[in-house]
């Protein structure tokens, strides 16, 4: 009876294996002793070596990673007594895996130093029990939800959330992964991550402000203004162009064809006359290779 227990928990690894090995993401995982044990495809592929040769070695070893201007690798964790995990240090930006043969490979990410209890233990319900005490209440429930949606459905989860980071204010992050089920389709596991775009959504914040602020002195303007779309054939050949947006004097200039006009392209314009089409196509055409705005005023 256990050497059956063990050929089935064989074969259900080997193919758990042959999954993660067909991932397009890099995967590495460790024991308790943070020794690897297991590297996919894409991950040796990046890492530049042998499944052979990074087997049990310490993952700091195998995964030196380094941030610009600093010599010393990156440490993951800070270790107290008994060489316990006491912080988790985070990826800072601009950082980068140094190859054997010398080639530096920046990461397109970072993360921040999230103070999970769950890095110590790895049991998943106390996982989740601590990831849900840095959410909010309303995040805990849909995390939740979600993740119930991806076990049921067997699909990919993919979620925003925010989590408290250790300054006591609050980060976004993207979560995202998938279940993992063995050949009678149990659930077998779950990977996933948590991807730290605060930064990026602060950015987005600030441009829609920006594009707000513009827009609101674009709209009173003391001079006649529009914005045209240009509309290209399958040759990339000017063809038309189409009217988006007119400021407040440009609309009142129009009366009422002013509204009607918009979302239409001008070539369609029943009150100008063939010549008026052509010099507004020649004037969009040198605005366009000129990368300028064009001025009007002495065209319509």
């Amino acid at each position: 009876m256990d050497e059956m227990r063990l050929h089935l928990k064989n074969k259900d690894k080997a193919w758990l294996v042959s999954t993660l090995n067909s991932a397009g993401d890099a995967i590495i995982t460790c024991d308790l002793d943070n020794q690897l044990d297991f590297a996919n495809a894409e991950a040796l592929r990046i890492l530049g070596r042998r499944l052979s040769d990074v087997l049990g070695k310490p993952l700091n070893d195998v995964l030196r990673l380094y941030r610009d201007g600093q010599q010393e690798p990156i440490q993951f964790w800070e270790y107290g007594e008994n060489n316990q995990v006491t912080t988790a240090v985070g990826l800072p930006r601009r950082s980068y895996y140094l190859r054997p043969d010398g080639h530096k490979s920046y990461l397109s990410a970072h993360l921040s130093p999230l103070p999970f209890k769950a890095f110590m233990n790895i049991a998943r319900e106390s996982f989740l029990e601590d990831i849900q005490s840095h959410m909010k209440k309303a995040d805990q429930t849909r995390f939740i939800d979600i993740l119930k949606d991806s076990l049921e459905e067997q699909s990919n989860f993919n979620m925003e959330l925010e989590l408290l980071a250790p300054n006591n204010t609050y980060r976004t992050f993207r979560g995202m992964g998938r279940p993992f089920y063995d050949k009678n389709r149990e659930y077998a596991g779950m990977i996933g991550m948590f991807l730290d775009i605060h930064d990026e959504r602060f950015a987005e914040e600030l441009f829609i402000k920006s594009q707000k602020k513009y827009y609101s002195l674009f709209k009173y303007m003391d001079s006649s203004i529009s914005y045209f779309k240009a509309l290209y054939d399958e040759g990339r050949n000017l063809v038309d162009a189409e009217l988006v947006e007119m400021n407040l004097l440009r609309k009142d200039s129009l009366a009422s064809s002013g509204m009607r006009l918009l979302g239409t392209n001008y070539r369609k314009w029943g009150f100008w006359k063939p010549k008026k089409v052509r010099v507004c196509s020649i004037a969009f055409r040198r605005s366009l290779v000129a990368e300028k705005t064009s001025n009007w005023k002495n065209i319509i």
